[in-house]
């Protein structure tokens, strides 16, 4: 009687190696569902990883609990658990990071709104990761301002820190010391007057990001700006962010005073720089960028703009600033523009200039561009045409895609109240689908050029 040998391979047996590879991948790099009362914390402790797979079998039990790395992240979200849930949670968040031992910790932290009426407890749950700063490595304190402009973030101790995540608004006490390890720095919310107080503790930045910037201007902004003969210089640096938060309805502008981009584009320099987005709201900003690209020439690659036109009659001004300032950077290939179509005059000067070819005295805008993103641009239509025609030409095709996301054909002249949808058109579309005022575009889709078409909705969607 022959006797068959089972190829199957148990799960407790399969190697503790495989079995911390499995564990480690699966360890969370987003937030969890929030944790609001005893049944969300028992889930938590019983569903996210480490916790579930040491409940697997024995094997892989040990496994976990034998490995110090596999308890040096911890992602967590409350939403106002009460006295008793938040004690016992205290006790197993205590044993997760001392399993951790001496591994450089990875901590995710967000309280719901329900905290900004109770301080307290909110700043009883920070203080608690915060007693564990000494291994620090990175951390995100999704926090909102009314509980995180009362904290203070000691750095002496944070001298393992190299990414760190938090409100604008945050106190920085640094008793004369330095975060030389910080590599990414992201920043959300209104800046407050402790804002700039990171730039000169973290010289070694690679990532600075600025991340919901209210449309606001405040005056001690200004205190911090400096002329860019004494501007802070960062070698690192290779990316660089200042996003806008959507607001309902802009406050009044104050144009006494600087806006927060100028301040802080006057106040760094580097030219290492290859990623750039930001938020130009003011003509102040648009010279500052100008100043900004041409003081540095960086070598960048990816440039994403955002611009909003608060104050009318400025329009022109600054995009012609912006042509200036594109010439300080032929290096970018991949260009992303978020226009402003509420503006009572819509300037198609962008649109103009990446439709020039250049000539013998004027080189063309941004030659090496490959990827064009045009979102809520408005302009004459044989101009989209000819935007393509001078950047894929047979021999070079330099470029290789464009996205025409909420964009509008306008008639003639300055003033953008009469204009028409460009139509809807996919990558993979068959060019007979494009819409007839663009159908000249046919031929360039046929020889290899990704095209993409769509309208955005009232609320801004795609």
């Amino acid at each position: 009687m022959d006797v068959q040998v089972s190829s199957k391979l148990s799960i407790a047996d399969i190697p503790p190696d495989v079995v911390h590879r499995v564990v480690e991948i699966s360890l969370l790099t987003h937030l969890p569902e929030p944790i609001g009362s005893r049944a969300d914390a028992i889930k938590f402790f019983s569903s996210v990883p480490p916790y579930n797979f040491a409940l697997t079998c024995r094997n892989w039990r040990n496994t976990v609990l034998s490995s110090d790395s596999l308890w040096s992240s911890l992602s967590l979200s409350l939403d106002l658990p009460d006295d008793e849930v938040w004690n016992a949670m205290k006790w197993k968040i205590d044993k997760h990071l001392a399993k951790a031992r001496n591994i450089p910790l990875t901590l995710f932290l967000r309280l719901s709104r329900r905290h900004n009426d109770r301080f307290l407890k909110a700043r009883e749950v920070i203080a608690f990761l915060h007693s564990r700063r000494l291994m620090w490595k990175r951390v995100v304190l999704d926090v909102e301002a009314p509980i995180i402009f009362r904290f203070a973030l000691g750095i002496k101790d944070l001298q393992l820190l190299e990414e760190i995540r938090v409100g604008s608004s945050v106190m920085v006490a640094t008793a004369n010391s330095g975060l030389p390890s910080l590599k990414c720095l992201e920043l959300v919310g209104l800046p407050s007057s402790y804002t700039m107080d990171w730039l000169p503790i973290s010289p070694n930045l690679r990532e600075l990001s600025f991340l919901n910037i209210p449309l606001s201007y405040a005056s001690f902004w200004e205190s911090h700006s400096a002329r860019s003969s004494n501007a802070r210089s960062f070698s690192f640096l290779r990316t660089l962010r200042i996003t806008r938060a959507e607001e309902p309805s802009p406050p009044a502008r104050e144009s006494h005073l600087a806006s927060f981009v100028a301040c802080l584009l006057n106040s760094i320099t580097s030219h290492a720089l290859t990623v750039l987005d930001l938020y130009l709201y003011s003509l102040d900003s648009h010279q500052a960028l100008f100043n900004f690209l041409c003081r540095c020439s960086p070598p960048l690659e990816a440039l994403g703009l955002d611009v909003h036109f608060v104050v009318q009659g400025d329009e022109i001004e600054r995009e012609e600033l912006l042509i200036h300032a594109l010439l300080c950077v032929p290096s970018v290939r991949k260009l992303r523009y978020r226009g402003d179509l509420d503006g009572m005059v819509v300037p198609e000067v962008l649109v103009r200039a990446l439709s020039f070819a250049g000539d013998e005295s004027n080189p063309p805008l941004l030659p090496e561009l490959e990827h064009l993103e045009l979102v809520n641009v408005a302009a004459e239509l044989p101009l989209f045409f000819k935007m393509v025609k001078v950047r894929h030409p047979p021999k070079t095709r330099t470029l290789k895609s464009m996205s025409l996301l909420g964009c509008f054909a306008k008639a003639p002249g300055m003033m953008s109240n009469v204009r028409e949808e460009l139509g809807t058109f996919e990558p993979g579309d068959d060019v007979t689908q494009l819409p007839a005022s663009l159908s000249a575009l046919g031929k360039f889709v046929s020889a290899g050029l990704e095209l993409k078409m769509k309208q955005i909705s009232d609320t801004g969607e795609l």
